[in-house]
């Protein structure tokens, strides 16, 4: 039986038998013989669109026996492969995040200067703001107490004395507080000594009672520092400064050196 390929374009029809015999167009082959027919495209520009055998589709490699007259076809196109995809887009950065600011309050106070100096001052969010304060001459035996609006008291750093607030996450207020002028100087004075008796010498105060008394220390501004009975002499060491002493409803005022 003849077997027939109308030659395509762009491919190549191939014919074969099982011991791998070629077959061309117009060969007779015996009735039962088994033959391998491929179609392949010239190159990578063109792809198979049909092969046929007998006008009936045929998968390119596969075996067919022979029963009858046999014309193979094969039908190529140019292949249109898929573009190389291009480069990614570069992602669009998000923005920086604004940053925000609020506001510390340093107020001016009388017997001491601020470094920096009172004003307003702009602190970025959770950052931190420090000063520095001097006591004038006439102030210097003050206790400055530092606080803000939202309830901390503010202690000195010991490296430096530099107050520090950390955190600032709203506008904010510091209060200055504790400075009061340095009492006047005054001699060890009694105020009656007829039978009680108050001296300073050296670092100590001296108290001299006839009878039993009741005894108060206080500083100069008004604070309570010990209390006690007392009959007869008692010796009590003080740091340098001024002081108020009851006894027995007696005041005296007491400058240690």
């Amino acid at each position: 039986m003849p077997s027939q390929s109308l030659p395509p374009t762009n491919g190549t029809i191939t014919v074969a038998k099982a011991d791998g015999t070629h077959i061309t167009t117009g060969d007779r082959v015996p009735k039962d013989t088994q033959l391998t027919i491929t179609a392949e495209p010239d190159n990578n520009t063109y792809k198979l669109d049909e092969l046929l055998v007998n006008n009936i589709s045929f998968t390119s490699g596969d075996k067919l026996t022979v029963s009858e007259d046999i014309i193979i076809s094969a039908t190529f196109s140019e292949s249109n492969p898929d573009p190389e995809p291009g480069p990614e887009p570069e992602p669009t950065p998000e923005p920086d995040p604004v940053p925000v600011y609020y506001l510390v309050t340093l107020p001016s106070i009388e017997g001491a200067t601020t470094d920096p100096v009172a004003g307003d001052y702009e602190i970025e969010a959770w950052g931190s703001f420090h000063f520095y304060l001097t006591l004038d001459a006439a102030y210097n035996q003050s206790s400055p107490i530092i606080t803000t609006d939202r309830g901390e008291t503010i202690k000195p750093r010991s490296s430096d004395g530099a107050y520090i607030i950390k955190y600032v996450r709203s506008d904010l207020q510091i209060s200055i507080a504790g400075i009061v002028k340095n009492p006047d100087p005054v001699a060890n004075e009694s105020v009656d000594a007829n039978d009680t008796k108050v001296w300073a010498e050296g670092a100590y105060l001296h108290i001299h009672t006839a009878k039993r008394e009741s005894i108060c220390i206080y500083s100069y501004n008004g604070t309570l520092l010990n209390s006690f009975t007392l009959l007869g002499d008692q010796t009590v060491y003080y740091p340098q400064g001024n002081y108020i002493v009851v006894a027995g409803g007696k005041r005296f005022k007491v400058q240690v050196k």
